[in-house]
């Protein structure tokens, strides 16, 4: 049974309702009739997931990403964390990675949590508008004055890479809204480095403190077990990712550059550890230098990095 979603447009349906003089002198299973209907359930069904949320907290149970983004149970956990902080402070969140590494899988798998947690999305902005043809500025201030008039809805903007997007985006986002946008990055790191490279190109330099966070992506092959001796195999791919909350928004400074892909080359040496890809795979995604440079920052090692030492040394 699905949880019962408080939005906006319930709220508003049963508020009418009930200040109807007609509705004055309902008893008391009609009134359960009416609240129910508002939320658009059957009373039976409506009072069963009542006390199903009551004796669970009225809480959501944990949301896992692994099954539909093939991430690490630690990864999921960082997710969630970064998309509860949204319900409740609404802001940015920025997917970045490499071409073709799932970004607009996760942005949509991020819009269904919002969703069921009374977010829905209001706009998916690909295709919709330029941000930055003059010709569509109408268009362009048509949805930011939508977002202020409907706060509490997921927007998605196709790619936070122009100064008129990231206005747009900050403005939707300062009227109570979440903004789920991409960026054509290699990690965490260097997409919060364009990001305030954008930011100082804008005259208006506030607000930046409605960004969220960053999540950093790769896509990995799958090994497949095989014999000793025999030349593996690879079935279907899984994500390995950077979760970087931004606690006090966007940085007024350039990030520095060093240590880029520490949290990707975790992430990726905990899938060798467990068998779910090999050192080939570290190889191919992040080369010898920055798993060599990982290696010496690192200091010490766990046991997942002692697998894959010699992919470093090739």
């Amino acid at each position: 049974m699905s949880d019962i979603l408080v939005t906006q447009a319930a709220v508003r349906k049963l508020a009418a309702a009930l200040s109807n003089p007609d509705n004055a002198n309902l008893r008391h299973t009609e009134r359960l009739d009416l609240i129910a209907s508002a939320f658009g359930w059957k009373t039976d069904a409506f009072m069963h997931a009542l006390k199903k949320q009551e004796r669970s907290g009225g809480v959501h149970a944990p949301h896992d990403w692994a099954g539909p983004l093939g991430v690490s149970a630690e990864t999921s956990e960082k997710i969630t964390d970064l998309m509860e902080c949204l319900v409740s402070k609404p802001g940015i969140v920025v997917v970045g990675g490499p071409f073709g590494s799932g970004k607009t899988t996760t942005i949509l798998h991020m819009s269904r949590f919002l969703e069921d947690r009374g977010m829905a999305l209001k706009l998916n902005a690909p295709g919709y508008v330029d941000w930055d043809d003059p010709d569509q500025r109408w268009d362009v201030r048509r949805t930011v004055e939508m977002a202020k008039r409907t706060p509490g809805h997921t927007y998605i903007i196709d790619e936070l890479r122009s100064a008129a997007a990231m206005a747009a985006a900050m403005e939707i986002a300062s009227a109570g809204n979440v903004v789920l946008t991409t960026l054509a990055a290699s990690s965490a790191v260097t997409a919060a480095a364009s990001l305030v490279g954008v930011h100082r190109t804008l005259q208006d330099k506030g607000r930046q403190d409605v960004f969220r966070g960053i999540v950093s992506q790769r896509l990995v092959r799958k090994s497949v077990p095989s014999p000793e001796g025999v030349q593996g195999e690879y079935r279907g791919r899984f994500m390995v990712a950077d979760v970087l909350k931004l606690e006090m928004g966007l940085p007024d400074e350039i990030p520095r550059q060093e240590g880029v892909h520490d949290e990707l080359v975790a992430d990726i040496l905990r899938a060798v550890e467990i068998g779910r890809t090999d050192s080939d795979e570290v190889e191919r995604n992040f080369g010898s230098h920055a798993l060599e440079g990982y290696l010496l920052r690192l200091g010490s090692q766990p046991r997942h990095v002692s697998s894959v030492r010699g992919a470093a040394r090739r």
